[in-house]
């Protein structure tokens, strides 16, 4: 083989080795970069578990919220159909389930 053709055939073995380094280099950052978004997943999904259950109790206080808005509201509508007797001219709604 000629001069020429044997700095040829080196060029392309050189090229091919530079591409596989490349390639390698790539592959690895690609590898732990994917590695630590799965553990970032992770880490974000135990986050969303803890979420969901705060969103759970939030509920569960609402509920309790309510239910001691109605009992204040008919406590309140019990106080003042008790009080209507005692003031003259004064007229109140009577409260839920009394009998008129």
């Amino acid at each position: 083989m000629p001069g020429p053709a044997w700095i040829a055939v080196a060029g392309v073995i050189l090229t091919l080795l530079l591409n596989l380094a490349t390639f390698a280099f790539a592959w690895g950052r690609l590898n732990s970069t994917v590695t630590t978004l799965k553990k970032d997943v992770e880490g974000l999904q135990t986050d969303m578990q803890g979420l969901n259950e705060l969103k759970v109790q939030v509920a569960r206080m609402a509920e309790r919220q309510d239910m001691w808005i109605e009992q204040l509201k008919e406590l309140s509508a019990n106080l003042r159909w008790m009080r209507a007797d005692q003031v003259p001219g004064y007229k109140a709604k009577l409260p839920r389930g009394a009998a008129e």
